[in-house]
């Protein structure tokens, strides 16, 4: 029986291992959007299946370092180092570089980082000297089932409202369920962008505050647009010369709420941008004809105007 419950965690855990890497390297909620079950949700997962593996091995007093035991080991220290690495790069360079040139995502390898410690914790844990924590054994284990209790608390309250979005409109397209759930403008515009720009396009879109939550945040963004590449630019200076000459589309965006984040106000981008033509999108997400030439902020100031600046190289 020992054998059995042994064996399915570490065959439930090798496809966990498998589905984080493919979210490191598509884009984050790319499993929940294909599988339908969440990162989040799978660390839980992995976390409860290691308790029953920990106990046995802890009755059994096996302390055995197996192959498979130095394999999660080193894993484990190779995924960690990977993700402080990709994250010291981004914080050097600005937000999106590594995706765009290693494509990763750096923020999705915490899930798997977390998936990998889980059997790093069944092989050392049988190991300690469990005489000398004898005193906070209670502790501990009241510790780690209230942290498991809160995690399973927290997934409950955010799949609850999708749940309740479902039942409520039962018909309705999935367009009409996500026009629902994060609101028609910002779904609208991103079925506008995917449209009239290549899927292998980049894009400079808003810095991430208010008024632009949805379309500034580049992790966000990305599930709705992806493989498009995203680079966040400033709100009144235009990029550097050497991350322009990588751009093939910046946004024309009004905004995506009415509450706006000081100093931060509607309108992007403030500032000029050599292009070919500007495409227009309607309130309803329709097309809204095009103008070419160069975009001129002051031409477009405070007219409320959506749509696609095409870069000219």
């Amino acid at each position: 029986m020992s054998n059995i419950i042994s064996v399915a965690f570490w065959i439930i855990w090798s496809v966990f291992i498998l589905l984080g890497i493919v979210e490191a390297v598509t884009y984050s909620g790319f499993v929940p959007n294909h599988i339908g079950v969440s990162m989040y949700s799978i660390v839980v997962i992995v976390g409860l299946l290691a308790v029953p593996t920990l106990l046995l091995r802890l009755m059994r007093k096996n302390t055995t370092f197996s192959k498979g035991d130095r394999i999660a080991s080193v894993f484990f220290i190779v995924v960690l180092t990977l993700y402080v690495i990709l994250k010291v790069a981004n914080r050097l360079t600005y937000p999106g570089f590594v995706f765009s040139r290693v494509h990763i995502d750096p923020n999705s390898l915490i899930s798997l980082v977390l998936i990998s410690l889980a059997p790093v914790v069944v092989a050392w844990a049988p190991r300690i000297n469990i005489k000398q924590l004898v005193k906070i054994q209670s502790v501990l284990v009241i510790l780690a089932f209230s942290i498991i209790a809160l995690n399973l608390y927290t997934i409950y309250k955010s799949e609850w409202k999708t749940f309740q979005l479902i039942v409520a409109h039962p018909n309705a397209t999935y367009d009409d369920k996500m026009r629902k759930a994060i609101g028609d403008v910002f779904y609208n515009y991103s079925l506008f962008v995917n449209k009239y720009t290549a899927p292998s396009a980049s894009l400079l879109v808003p810095p991430q505050a208010f008024p632009w939550p949805g379309s500034g945040n580049v992790g966000y963004f990305r599930y709705f647009v992806y493989p498009r590449n995203i680079i966040n630019g400033d709100e009144f200076e235009p990029p550097l010369e050497d991350i322009l000459a990588r751009i093939d589309y910046v946004l024309l965006n009004w905004g995506e709420t009415d509450i706006v984040e000081p100093p931060h106000t509607h309108d992007w981008p403030k500032f000029d941008v050599k292009a070919e033509k500007i495409i227009f999108m309607n309130k309803d997400g329709s097309f809204g004809g095009e103008v070419k030439g160069d975009y001129r902020y002051e031409d477009y100031k405070d007219k409320k105007v959506w749509g696609l600046i095409v870069v000219k190289h």
